[in-house]
């Protein structure tokens, strides 16, 4: 079985922030409320959500400075641990 991310597309919402949009899931954007956000987050909504690039997100993953995991060789976010890992 794969593991699939649903297709994103990105955007402005009508207030100029950044938006991408998951095809099963509300928007994501930087003022999305935590209990609003997919659980599992890919690398462009987390991204998106933190109000980063996404290279960089990425190159905090590889310094283990956020914590990331591999999903059908995807990279992805748990949204619990972004938030835990912000709070310590």
């Amino acid at each position: 079985m794969t593991a699939a991310f649903p297709v994103i597309a990105a955007g402005r919402s009508s207030s100029g922030d950044s938006v991408v949009h998951g095809l099963d899931s509300r928007p994501v954007t930087r003022n999305t409320a935590p209990d609003q956000i997919p659980f599992i987050l890919n690398a462009f909504e987390a991204a998106t959500w933190l109000g980063i690039h996404h290279d960089t997100l990425r190159g905090l993953a590889a310094e283990q400075k956020i914590p990331s995991l591999r999903v059908g060789g995807k990279l992805a976010f748990r949204r619990d641990e972004i938030l835990a890992s912000f709070t310590r």
